[in-house]
């Protein structure tokens, strides 16, 4: 996270956008709500990686294609070429911190469905969307509440696409700076949490240079 992160959301007209790739080949047949029924992310470890990244590709699809379906030109989609493969308009934004940023910051609603190899709450997707002044709308994790706080989580973290819907509803309803204090809460949990993390890095690499001399 940036030392000077920036609180207020500049979006002028806010929309829901969505930075991620996607596989060529996945079954569209089997990209439907049962399949979250196969992706649990309540768990912190995965047994078989390339299952686990297999499963999170076709719940990945299904959440794209229902909020496109829903919303059509205000969600947008950007990523790799394969999205062309599903019928989903796309663009290209390229590996350009700053476009991210600017993306993010201009359309204010950001989604994301975890990592592709990881249930972890937070990815440089997560951190992004934060530092660009924006609200993070995240697939609920088995940390959601610890990284981000109980109120944030239940306010902006969602199980279901029902819950997903309703949350990007309220926000377009009430508006950006309805949210500004619980976004803010969210901030210092997050920033409060990576503090501790880098705290008990530290001692732990100590610890072990220690035990090594």
């Amino acid at each position: 996270l940036k030392e000077k992160n920036i609180l207020k959301n500049v979006s002028a007209k806010p929309y829901v956008v969505y930075v991620g790739r996607i596989d060529p080949d996945i079954d569209i047949n089997k990209c439907d709500s049962n399949c979250l029924l196969e992706d649990s992310t309540l768990t912190q470890h995965t047994e078989d990686i390339e299952k686990f990244e297999k499963i999170r590709q076709r719940s990945r699809l299904y959440f794209v294609k229902t909020l496109k379906n829903l919303y059509g030109n205000l969600f947008k989609v950007y990523g790799n070429k394969y999205w062309k493969n599903y019928d989903i308009e796309y663009q290209d934004i390229g590996f350009d911190k700053k476009n991210r940023f600017n993306l993010y910051a201009s359309a204010g609603i950001c989604v994301d469905f975890l990592g592709q190899s990881s249930n972890s709450s937070i990815i440089s997707r997560s951190l992004e969307i934060f530092n660009a002044g924006a609200l993070l709308v995240q697939w609920k994790s088995f940390q959601s509440e610890e990284v981000f706080g109980a109120e944030y989580s239940n306010q902006f973290c969602f199980t279901n696409i029902t819950e997903l819907l309703n949350i990007i509803e309220n926000i377009m309803f009430y508006g950006l700076n309805h949210y500004k204090e619980i976004r803010k809460k969210g901030l210092d949990n997050l920033i409060k949490y990576q503090e501790l993390r880098n705290t008990k890095c530290i001692l732990k690499c100590i610890d072990i240079q220690n035990n090594n001399s």
